[in-house]
């Protein structure tokens, strides 16, 4: 079985939250790393990086070990890039679902590997509501 992670499950990794556990329980449970994820998702982690700094619930002084942190979990993730299909699928999934575009790229990431028998890692409820609509294997509720 392979894996295919959200940045939702991806950041739980990074920061401490309520559902770290659960994530890592999935790791250690079903060895699903290394896993496959979206070029895309390290920029909405760091996205999330930043909207924490000025939040000002992460300290820029971390910044720096936070970074190494990110690279190390980076590199255990093969890189899903995208292709002509997978945009006319996430356009047709904003359409069909109105996701936002980050999603519904996920998504299509996703779908591009379903022939591998792949399942979907997320915790966003409403994601993982849409994915198995796509007929998606999701492994939260």
């Amino acid at each position: 079985m392979l894996y295919y992670w959200d940045t939702s499950a991806i950041l739980s990794f990074i920061f401490k939250e309520s559902l770290s556990p659960l994530v890592i329980q999935h790791v250690q449970k079903k060895n699903s790393l290394p896993g496959f994820t979206s070029f895309f998702s390290w920029i909405e982690v760091e996205s999330a990086i930043y909207r924490r700094i000025y939040e000002k619930s992460l300290e820029p002084v971390f910044l720096t070990e936070l970074r190494l942190k990110v690279q190390s979990i980076e590199n255990s993730f093969n890189k899903v890039w995208p292709n002509h299909e997978m945009l006319d699928v996430s356009k047709h999934i904003i359409s069909q679902y109105g996701l936002k575009p980050g999603d519904s790229l996920q998504l299509s990431s996703c779908l591009s590997l379903k022939k591998e028998n792949c399942s979907f890692v997320c915790l966003d409820k409403k994601l993982n509501q849409v994915a198995r609509a796509l007929a998606l294997s999701v492994e939260f509720e």
